[in-house]
């Protein structure tokens, strides 16, 4: 940067806000240059301490340092491009107004706390008549995530700079998403032509699939559906509700959009004909305290073991039969999305979960000491990288996200002793940005454990069930 030498040495070196970059100054030719770090929320700042520098007079009226004012501009643009993502750097609007998201640094919201909320309305109607004040287009809808607002601004470059220049709170930009307004904004005559287009590419076969649809009913007089489903195959409980998706019980329409989408679920009979004795799945629903403060620490807290009844004699004397065990573990988490203003990898995550089991000979008290919480509370994640099971995914791959679904194809006999199914927590956005207070907070899951063989002969299903007259126990 053009002339801040100078500008750091004698105008920016006592300020805290900015620190320099291995040492600060480089000379090239009669160029002197300077790397200044400046914190997100401090640009504005600097910016001010830049253009008072760059307009000091000399005793005849004119700019001392009226070439640090030619830089000013590539001051700015290097500024403005800091607030997007390095992939959208090239869709920064120019002359012509677009539509973009702006993020807002806001307090986070409590939700027993209303003066929060009060608060944070407060900051965005002044940044709205920020925004007006600019003529700058916004709309009314916000979108609130931790320590972020979302609003909907029309605005070229010129307005995103003059934004920053006038505003500590922004923390990043990015371009608005494609909404299907082009879809949902049409009049019935013009949807209408598109279901009539639609249709004409339609091949419609005779087949014995059924699907059964619970819903609000089916307006099935739809250009769409009027060939598939017929008046007898429209029922209802109560006769006062009607079947043709207008109760006042239900949102009207719902069903008829979900029976658009029916015809995307094809059912495998054999499978469905098979599975009575040679597979069985698990189910359980439950809630998990992820973190805990202990002392002036936070920890990971709880880890669900989960004892299944196991049919290991059953499996002991199949010995190499094929089986097939499937896992999958859902669960939902709080979003921080924003990508520009965290400073490491848990900022989107409010926390994950991560499933393991017990491997061929190993006890149950070496499977706990595998992934008890010393080896998670290292803020690392655990990572099976001697795992003797050939997933099909792996540990690595799968644990993105929160829905983890992996399976083995192997023999009864190596999973014989897979009775024990850990579910655990690691690091996210909870446990690392205290301040938020999230540390106490439980969220819900959901874990499926299926295992099944081709032979069609085997009893899995039946020997499981007499197993099971008591409950499945799950240690906390």
């Amino acid at each position: 940067m053009w002339g801040l030498a100078d500008l750091w040495i004698s105008g920016l070196q006592p300020v805290e806000e900015y620190l320099p970059v291995d040492g600060v100054v480089s000379e090239e030719g009669n160029l002197t240059k300077a790397t200044v770090f400046i914190p997100k929320g401090s640009e504005k700042y600097f910016l001010d301490k830049v253009k008072e520098y760059a307009e000091k007079e000399t005793k005849k009226g004119k700019p001392r340092n009226a070439p640090l004012i030619n830089s000013i501009e590539d001051i700015k643009l290097a500024l403005l491009e800091s607030f997007w993502r390095p992939s959208e750097i090239r869709l920064i609007p120019q002359e012509i107004k677009t539509w973009c998201e702006v993020w807002v640094r806001i307090p986070e919201i409590i939700t027993d706390n209303s003066s929060n909320f009060e608060i944070v309305n407060r900051q965005l109607d002044s940044f709205r008549e920020l925004l007006n004040r600019n003529e700058i287009e916004c709309k009314s809808n916000s979108i609130l995530f931790p320590e972020r607002a979302i609003l909907l601004i029309r605005v070229n470059r010129v307005d995103l700079i003059e934004l920053i220049n006038q505003s500590d709170e922004i923390a990043e930009f990015r371009v608005a998403q494609e909404v299907a307004t082009i879809w949902t904004g049409e009049s019935n005559v013009d949807q209408t032509d598109w279901a009539e287009d639609l249709k004409t590419r339609l091949s419609i076969e005779e087949s014995n699939i059924k699907v059964c649809l619970l819903d609000s009913g089916v307006n099935n007089g739809h250009l769409l559906l009027r060939d598939i489903l017929n008046d007898s195959d429209c029922l209802t409980v109560d006769p006062s509700w009607g079947t043709d998706d207008r109760s006042e019980i239900a949102p009207k329409g719902h069903g008829t959009l979900m029976a658009g989408l029916g015809g995307y679920g094809v059912p495998d009979i054999q499978r469905a004909l098979n599975s009575y004795e040679n597979g069985f799945t698990f189910i359980a629903q439950e809630s998990i305290q992820p973190f805990v403060k202990y002392k002036s620490e936070y920890k990971t807290n709880d880890m669900h073991l989960y004892d299944l009844p196991w049919p290991t004699e059953l499996l002991m004397s199949l010995a190499n039969t094929p089986v097939k065990l499937k896992i999958t573990l859902s669960y939902f988490v709080e979003p921080s999305p924003g990508e520009i203003g965290w400073n490491n990898k848990y900022r989107y995550q409010s926390h994950g979960l991560r499933f393991d089991i017990k491997r061929t000979g190993e006890s149950p008290v070496e499977f706990q000491k595998r992934i008890n919480r010393t080896a998670r509370d290292s803020g690392e994640e655990f990572e099976n990288t001697s795992d003797p099971f050939k997933w099909q995914i792996g540990p690595n791959s799968r644990n993105v996200g929160s829905i983890h679904s992996d399976t083995i194809e192997t023999t009864a006999a190596e999973i014989t002793d897979c009775n024990l199914i850990a579910v655990y927590p690691v690091t996210g956005w909870w446990k690392t940005r205290t301040h938020l207070k999230k540390i106490n907070q439980r969220t819900r899951y959901s874990l499926l454990v299926s295992l099944e063989t081709p032979n069609e002969e085997i009893p899995l299903y039946s020997t499981v069930k007499n197993m099971i007259g008591v409950p499945v126990e799950i240690k906390v």
